[in-house]
């Protein structure tokens, strides 16, 4: 959801907030998180990864060696910053594809 926000996939991200309705998050909770990610109530690695996350999805072109410094000394292993990677490409590529076909679809 939120780098469906952040990115603004208004579909992609009408859908996370669907499913985590049904999840039984409250809309004001959802909102505070979109408003504000890093006050999310994780553990702190848990809330890194959520920032890291953002920040690749966000800005891909602008990461450099420092930034996976960085993580490694905030404790991720490599393994981990592979799953960041990974999951930042993976709902970048889902909004790519969903604002493409979208666009394809819509009528004149």
């Amino acid at each position: 959801m939120l780098i469906s926000h952040a990115k603004g996939c208004q579909t992609c991200f009408t859908g996370s907030r669907f499913n985590l309705d049904k999840l039984g998050f409250d809309t004001a909770t959802l909102d505070a998180i979109c408003a504000n990610p890093e006050t999310l109530p994780l553990k702190e690695h848990d809330r890194l990864f959520v920032q890291y996350a953002l920040k690749m999805a966000m800005g891909s072109a602008d990461l450099t060696p420092k930034d996976f410094k960085e993580m490694a000394a905030h404790g991720f292993a490599k393994k981990e910053i592979q799953e960041i990677i990974a999951f930042a490409a993976y709902r970048t590529m889902n909004m790519v594809f969903t604002q493409s076909a979208n666009a394809a679809l819509a009528e004149d």
